[in-house]
């Protein structure tokens, strides 16, 4: 490859947000996640510590990035949150930066609300291990109702070719009915709106109301 095609390649990918990559890395270990949804427990929830680890820090790296934007004299060595985005913003008179401040915490506080529990379950990961999820497994034949697995006994030789289709669905107790993959897969979509909107300047317009 001509080094020049490496130079343009170089830039081309420190133009992209970072939170757009780490919002990336939660999607890998969210495709983790379905991977072993069937496999062992221990690296289902390994995948699911990784996933709350990077989701989560999306909003924050965001900071960075915007503060780098509008040119606010923080850097990634800098300990940043909103509070010290605020003031800076404040003290350079970066009106823009005060709005898309606002926003973004008008955002976070949505997302919060919405998705409490993944919330929740990072700070067990970071304090306390591993969050309790349980695993059940459910049996159908082609064609019929489920039937609990527990109830399933040797098929007699006239139903000896019936397929059984085993569904396993891990939750979280206080959502048992629904599975930690579909909550995990609806937060992931509302941070990606987060981070196109922002992208996209979308906030802008949001503002102006």
């Amino acid at each position: 490859m001509p080094v020049t095609d490496s130079i343009d390649f170089t830039i081309k990918l420190k133009a992209e947000m970072e939170a757009r990559e780490k919002l990336q890395e939660a999607g890998y270990f969210l495709f983790q996640l379905k991977q072993f949804a069937d496999k062992e427990i221990d690296f289902f929830n390994y995948s699911l510590s990784a996933f709350l680890g990077a989701w989560t820090s999306v909003p924050d790296i965001m900071l960075y990035d915007f503060a780098e934007k509008y040119s606010l004299g923080l850097t990634r060595e800098d300990y940043v949150t909103e509070k010290e985005f605020r003031l800076a913003a404040k003290v350079l008179n970066r009106q823009e930066a005060i709005d898309f401040a606002e926003w973004l915490d008008k955002r976070i506080s949505e997302l919060r609300k919405d998705h409490s529990i993944l919330f929740r379950k990072r700070i067990e990961v970071v304090h306390r291990g591993y969050p309790l999820t349980t695993r059940t497994y459910a049996v159908n034949p082609s064609g019929s109702a489920r039937i609990p697995i527990t109830s399933v006994t040797p098929a007699p030789p006239s139903q000896a070719t019936v397929q059984w289709n085993v569904e396993i669905k891990t939750y979280f107790q206080e959502r048992p009915n629904e599975s930690v993959i579909d909550i995990c897969q609806r937060a992931y979509r509302d941070m990606e709106i987060l981070v196109q909107d922002a992208k996209y300047e979308v906030w802008k317009k949001e503002v102006s109301k």
